[in-house]
């Protein structure tokens, strides 16, 4: 009677467990589908594919897919190892609150054009430090 009851227990923290981690990925995905921007990855597959033939489309598809996939399975992994469950929901909050949805359509804009980048600060750091030791050696 005890293994059965402890078998019991056992099942059904299995399925408990099952349960909040496919609703862990599914908030992962929800959360992969506003960051990313998978729409424009479908539009890229499409524009990219116009000029070919229907035998090259289907190579490329399969090749494009095949690499999207990877892609988006990574950032999954990322997203799952490196965010609890409440983290990823509190960003789901925050990319629906009017902030977050501006913040998603600013996002494009800032990688693509003169955001400041710390590569130009580090650069200049880098003058400055080399500036002081040359002074320092005369």
């Amino acid at each position: 009677m005890k293994k059965i009851i402890l078998s019991g227990l056992l099942l059904f923290s299995f399925f408990t467990v099952t349960a909040q981690s496919d609703l862990f990925k599914e908030d992962v995905n929800k959360l992969i589908k506003i960051t990313v921007g998978t729409s424009d990855m479908a539009m890229l597959r499409k524009n990219f594919s116009q000029k070919m033939d229907a035998n090259e489309k289907e190579n490329f598809y399969k090749e494009y897919d095949a690499a999207v996939f990877s892609f988006l399975a990574e950032i999954e992994k990322y997203y799952m190892e490196h965010y609890t469950h409440d983290e990823i929901k509190q960003l789901l909050d925050f990319y629906n609150t009017p902030t977050g949805k501006k913040f998603l359509k600013d996002k494009r804009y800032v990688v693509e054009n003169d955001f400041p980048s710390e590569f130009k600060l580090s650069m200049e750091i880098y003058q400055m430090k080399k500036k002081e030791k040359n002074t320092k050696k005369d």
